[in-house]
Order: structure tokens, then C-alpha cells, then sequence
């Protein structure tokens, strides 16, 4: 994930000079599904197959209808272009009503890959007021080749691994006696079923982005940039978040006038690490790499200057080694590791905790796995 960040990055440094000619293009796989269908657990399997297939290159959204994950402004895409569960649309090139089967998902994304990049996106100046739980965004839009048409932007929240109880999250499985499916004999329904890619919001009231931010006919080189806010519920794991920003064409109903010209995708982790979140006293960000092997950068924010200790502890709770004591001002930090104990001596492979600890009983930790 951390490419994604140092991709965002460099479609703003460069955006519009050389770098422009070379902009990814990123194709956006939008699912629609439910806890309730017996096939949408193979749906899950297929999007997880091809976004594997094409590392950093396609986007997945899920959209759910009728369980306990829906959304207003996913129905809104689902109502469009649905032809039945598991469906889907790729880069929102299909007609109304004309949505894709999940056998037809690979190769259309396969067709959107090959083209070249119509805009850059990039994400920047991430911050989220924790008291209000409001994520600030600014989101950099740059046309690569001179355009027709009516243009919107986008932002979207998604999450990983999204369970529940009862039949708003539990995932009927009609795989359940296929031999050798991924979910043969996983029950049916599976109880516990983690739905990846949800969709959680949308900024507006409206799927198809907001009107008015890009004006008609952009032409090459023309940049725009649209300042965002989202409320993000507090009930939802920001550590299991990705923040997607996207370009959206709207010139009608037929097949591509509502295309996903380009996409960016970063995690909620990466956008806010750079960022101090206001009214938060302390917060541990993912460790990267992870697993490593050589080094390891243990980074964190603190709201207010404080005497801290972040330690290395192993699985049985022994501390291992010490990498910052004492008082620290209000801001970022980073530390590093080497997978070694406090006499320099390397560790064995295996799962360790970083755990940060302040004086006023504030203690957080993140698991971090060695594997050289």
C-alpha cells in the first residue's frame, strides 16, 4: 500500500509536465451484492482473483442491497445498471440497465487496462477531527488529454473485513457443496462471513459525483481541485478503511457516458500519516513493511506534548527492546527497528507488538510480524 501513497504524491508533483504522459490508469470493479444471495460469495472469490491478477491497478467496490450493509448512494449504481446478484459494472461503461455478469468482469477489465490514462488523480492534505469525526480531503484532478463532455469528481469510502450477526451480515453460501470451491464446506450460510471492499459512503448525496466542480469540455493540462468533507461513523475500523477518489464523465445513459475516466485508491492510514488528527491524544499508525525483514518504521502522532515509552514486546508479553522513552512534543514521529532485542542481537521470525504507552494511561499497539 505504500506505492498508492508515493503514487498520489507523484501525480501531484508532476501533474500536467512530463510525469503525465506516464499516469496510471486504474480501473474501478463495482460489485453488486448482499449477505442474502447464494452467489455472491463466488462474486467475492472472482473480484478478489482478478484485483490479485493486476497488483495496484483495479479498484473493488461492493455494493450492497438488502442486508445490513446498504447505502442510499450505492442503491442509487445498483438501480442503474443492475441485471441481478452477483452483477457488476467495470469503469461504469455499461448502458443503464445493461450490468455484467461476474463471468464477463475479467476481460472487461482486461480492455480497460490496455487503454492510456485520460486524467491524474491525487490525494491530498488528509485531516480528521476526531470530535466530530470528519475527514477533510482535498482531491487533485488533472485532464491529460482535451475532453467533450460534462465531468464530475468522486469520494468514497470503503472497508475490509466487515462482520456482523444475524442476517443483515451473515453470508448465505449456495458454494457450500461445490468441491473444491474457496467456500466449499464454509456452511450456509457462513456466520462470521468478513464482506471485503463495503461500501460506506459516498461525499454527497449523490453517486455520481458533484456537480459543478469541473467545468464543461476540459481541456489538456486543466487541473481542478475539490476540497471534500465526510462524516465517518465512529462504529466503522478506520484501520480497515480505503479513501477512493475518482473522475467520473456524466452525459447521459448509454453505454460509457457515465465512465470512470481514472481512479486512486489509498488506505485511511497512509492519507492521515503525514496529518495530526485534532482531539486525539495518541494514535500508533500500521507499521510498514509488514511482515519485514530488515527495517521496520513504527511512526505515531501525539495530540499534546507527553512522556511516553514505545516498546517492542514479543508474543508472550516479555518486553524485547525499547526504541523511545521519555517527553516528546505534540505532532508526527517516527522510529525504526531493526528486529533485534536491546543488546543488537537479531530476533527469531515471528509476531511482536509495538506498543505505545503514555503516562496518563494511554496504550496503544500495533502487531507487526518478522520474517527474514
Amino acid at each position: 500500500m505504500k506505492k498508492l501513497l508515493l503514487s498520489s504524491l507523484f501525480a501531484f508533483l508532476f501533474a500536467g509536465g512530463l510525469f503525465a504522459q506516464g499516469a496510471v490508469k486504474k480501473v474501478c470493479l463495482e460489485e453488486f451484492t448482499g449477505a442474502w444471495c447464494g452467489y455472491c460469495p463466488d462474486g467475492a472469490v472472482i473480484m478478489e482473483d482478478i484485483i490479485a491478477n493486476y497488483p495496484e491497478k483495479v479498484i473493488g467496490i461492493s455494493l450492497h442491497n438488502g442486508d445490513g450493509m446498504v447505502t442510499a448512494v450505492g442503491n442509487q449504481v445498483i438501480n442503474f445498471y443492475t441485471i441481478g446478484y452477483p452483477s457488476g459494472v467495470i469503469d461504469r461503461m455499461q448502458a443503464q440497465g445493461a450490468g455484467l455478469n461476474r463471468g464477463e468482469w475479467n476481460s472487461k477489465v482486461s480492455s480497460r487496462l490496455a487503454g492510456a490514462a485520460k486524467a491524474s488523480i491525487s490525494l491530498e492534505n488528509a485531516s480528521f477531527d476526531a470530535p466530530t469525526n470528519i475527514l477533510s480531503i482535498d482531491v487533485r484532478i488533472t485532464f491529460l488529454e482535451n475532453m467533450s463532455g460534462k465531468f464530475r469528481p468522486n469520494l468514497l469510502l470503503t472497508q475490509d473485513n466487515v462482520s456482523g450477526s444475524g442476517s443483515g451480515y451473515d453470508q448465505s453460501n449456495y458454494m457450500n457443496n461445490t468441491p473444491g470451491h474457496p467456500y466449499y464446506g464454509a456452511g450456509n450460510p457462513i456466520v462470521g462471513y468478513d464482506h471485503m471492499h463495503v461500501l460506506r459512503a459516498i461525499a454527497g448525496s449523490s453517486a455520481w459525483g458533484l456537480n459543478g466542480q469541473i467545468t464543461d469540455d476540459p481541456t489538456s493540462g486543466s487541473e481542478f481541485v475539490i476540497p471534500y468533507q465526510i462524516f465517518v461513523y465512529p462504529t466503522w475500523d478506520k484501520s480497515e478503511m480505503q479513501i477512493i477518489a475518482t473522475v467520473n464523465r456524466f452525459d447521459g445513459s448509454g453505454a460509457g457516458q457515465r465512465e470512470i475516466l481514472n481512479a486512486e485508491e489509498i488506505s485511511w492510514s497512509l492519507a492521515t500519516e503525514n496529518v495530526h488528527e485534532t482531539g486525539v491524544v495518541a494514535k500508533l499508525f500500521e507499521a510498514y513493511p509488514n511482515p519485514f525483514a530488515d527495517r521496520l518504521t513504527i511512526s505515531f502522532d501525539l495530540g499534546q506534548t507527553s512522556n511516553l515509552n514505545l516498546s517492542v514486546y514479543n508474543a508472550m508479553g516479555q518486553k524485547i527492546n525499547t526504541l523511545a522513552a521519555g517527553i516528546m512534543n505534540t505532532g508526527l514521529h517516527s522510529m525504526f527497528w531493526a528486529g533485534d532485542n536491546e543488546h543488537g542481537e537479531k530476533l527469531a521470525n515471528g509476531t511482536y507488538f509495538a506498543v505505545l504507552a503514555l503516562d496518563n494511561g494511554v496504550t496503544v499497539s500495533k502487531k507487526v510480524v518478522l520474517y527474514r
